[in-house]
C-alpha cells in the first residue's frame, strides 16, 4: 500500500487529467468529445438546440446541430456515428444560422426548459428572469 499523500486526489466533479475548457459561475465544465470521427448533419435530420447567453459578462449564445447518423451509414460515412455543426456569437449571429438550417427540430431553452423554437425571422425568445 502506498502512501494515501501519493495518490491522485480527483472528485467525481473533476475528471482525472482533464483540464476545464472554461469556468462557469457553477464551476468547472468539462468537454470531452467522442472518440469517433464526427461528420456533418443531414439536412432535415437532427436537432438544433439553441442556448442563450447568460447575464455572465462576456457570455454569447451558442447553438449546436446534432444528428445520429443510423448504423447502415456508418461505413459510408467514414466510421463517424454522428453529425455535428455549430456556432457561438451574438444573438442576432445565432438565430440566423439557426433559423436557416435544415435540422428537423429547432430547439431552444427558455425558463430552463427546451422548447420549440419558431423560425420566423420576427421572433425573440422571452427574457430571461431578472433580466
Amino acid at each position: 500500500m502506498g502512501n494515501p499523500d501519493d495518490r491522485q486526489a480527483a472528485s467525481p466533479a473533476e475528471p482525472a487529467g482533464l483540464v476545464p475548457t472554461r469556468l462557469y459561475p457553477g464551476g468547472p465544465v468539462y468537454w470531452v468529445g467522442p472518440a469517433e470521427p464526427l461528420g456533418e448533419p443531414r439536412p432535415g435530420h437532427g436537432t438544433l438546440y439553441v442556448n442563450p447567453a447568460s447575464d455572465t459578462p462576456g457570455s454569447e449564445w451558442h447553438a449546436s446541430w446534432e444528428d445520429d447518423y443510423p448504423k447502415s451509414e456508418t461505413k459510408a460515412r467514414g466510421g463517424a456515428t454522428a453529425g455535428v455543426a455549430g456556432l457561438s456569437g451574438s444573438e442576432e449571429d445565432v438565430l440566423r444560422w439557426a433559423r436557416t438550417s435544415p435540422a428537423r427540430k429547432h430547439l431552444i431553452i427558455q425558463h430552463g426548459k427546451w422548447v420549440p423554437m419558431p423560425l420566423d425571422e420576427n421572433w425573440r425568445p422571452a427574457p430571461q428572469p431578472g433580466g
